[in-house]
C-alpha cells in the first residue's frame, strides 16, 4: 500500500512538473499578439507598435515570442526612427532562429541587426 503511495505521490509530481513546463513554455496568446504584429509591420508599423507596446518586454515568455518579440521591436524602432533599447535583444533573436535553422526570421533579424550597427556607428 505505501509503494501504491508513493507511485502516486511521484506521478501528481510528473504532473505538475509538465504542467508547469509547458504553461511556462510560449504563450499562445502572446504568439498571436506577434504573429498580429507581424501582419501588420510592414503596411501599418505605427499599428504595429502599439500592439507591441501593450506587451511589456519583461512579461514575455518563451524562447520563441521572446525571438519575435526582440526582432520585431527592433524593426518597428527602425521604421519608425526610435532608439533601440539594447544591442543585445537582437542579437539573441538571431541566435535564436540560427539555431533552430528559421531562415526567413533569421534573414531579417539579421538585416536589422546590420542596421542597428550601422546606425549606431559615428
Amino acid at each position: 500500500m505505501r509503494t501504491a503511495a508513493k507511485i502516486y505521490l511521484l506521478m501528481m509530481v510528473v504532473a505538475t512538473a509538465l504542467v508547469t513546463m509547458l504553461t511556462s513554455c510560449n504563450d499562445p496568446n502572446q504568439l498571436e499578439m506577434l504573429h498580429q504584429v507581424e501582419a501588420l509591420k510592414d503596411e501599418n508599423p505605427d499599428s504595429a507598435a502599439r500592439i507591441l507596446s501593450t506587451l511589456p518586454r519583461e512579461k514575455v515568455r518563451g524562447r520563441l515570442n521572446t525571438a519575435l518579440y526582440n526582432l520585431y521591436s527592433a524593426e518597428l524602432n527602425i521604421r519608425l526612427v526610435q532608439p533601440q533599447p539594447s544591442d543585445s535583444l537582437i542579437a539573441e533573436s538571431v541566435a535564436y532562429f540560427k539555431e533552430k535553422n528559421d531562415l526567413p526570421h533569421l534573414v531579417e533579424a539579421r538585416l536589422y541587426n546590420g542596421r542597428r550597427l550601422y546606425l549606431n556607428s559615428d
